[in-house]
This record gives structure tokens, sequence and C-alpha cells, in this order.
């Protein structure tokens, strides 16, 4: 059987553990694997994303560790890629779609607020319905969806052949 858990943050964006604290927890907890799904940098400020500059640092930091770690479990290095990020895959192993923010004309609403801020959005701009945003959002996110699916199982088999040479 296999026992794992592909969606897990670190100190690398708004987890409260290091990745090395990580995977010896997920050994205690008899996972086969274990996936780093850093947040994707954002194209404003926010302390919850991994840096663009820290990218290529938080990648290497899972490779390390999947060296370090070989035999006991698989580890994989992955992104929680955000609707507004751009698209950046490299070195990655696999990709979690994500929406935390919804941008309107006049500013980019956050997902994750306190149920009071969702209830305030909503009832601004779509008159209290979910329903409606959703259906409003939804052009957005299929083009940005799309956008993204193209990193497909080729790249991924192309990205994992040059690890190998």
């Amino acid at each position: 059987m296999i026992l794992q858990n592909l969606h897990t943050h670190s100190l690398w964006d708004d987890g409260q553990n290091s990745t090395d604290e990580m995977v010896r927890a997920a050994i205690a907890a008899g996972l086969t694997s274990v996936g780093f799904s850093g947040h994707s940098p954002v194209p404003f400020p926010a302390e919850w994303t991994i840096a663009k500059e820290d990218l290529p640092a938080y990648r290497a930091e899972v490779r390390r560790l999947q060296k370090a770690y070989a035999g006991r479990i698989n580890i994989y290095c992955g992104l929680e890629w955000d609707l507004l990020s751009e698209r950046d895959f490299a070195d990655c192993d696999y990709v979690i779609g994500s929406i935390h923010h919804i941008p309107l004309e006049t500013e980019t609403i956050n997902v994750d607020n306190s149920p009071e801020e969702t209830k305030r959005y909503l009832s601004a701009c779509f008159g209290g319905s979910a329903d409606a945003a959703a259906k409003a959002q939804k052009p957005t996110v299929s083009r940005r969806a799309a956008r993204a699916s193209r990193y497909s199982a080729a790249d991924a088999r192309s990205a994992s052949r040059s690890k190998r040479r």
C-alpha cells in the first residue's frame, strides 16, 4: 500500500517545520512517500509563498533530502501553483493547482481570508452569491488551468530523463 502526503508546506513558505523535520515525521508516521508543495511566488509581496529568488535553493534542498533518505522514503519536489503565479515548473516532480486570489477590477481578493471578508467580497461583487462568483471566474480559471496543463506527462518524462544525465 502507498501511504503518502504530497501536499505539505515547510519553513520555505507558510509551514511550521523544516523540510528535514517533515521527512522525519513522515517516516515516523509510516508514510512511503512525502512531497513538498511549496506555494509558488505571486506577483505581489506575500510572506506565505517561496520567494522567487529562493526557488533554486528550495529545489536543491528537496533534492538533497532525496539523497539523504534514499531507501527509507520517496521524496518529491513540487509546487502549489497559484492562479496568479508565473509558470515555472523547472525541476518539479509534480504541481498542484490552486486559487488563493481572485483578481477583480479594483483589487485582488484573498480567498483564504476570514468568513467576513469572503461575505464582503460576495456581497459587493456578486449580490452575495458564491455560485455567481464561481461562474464569473470560470473563464479566467479555465484559461489559467489550460496554460498550466501544458506541463504534460511528456514534460515530466523529459525532466526525469534530464535528471538522470
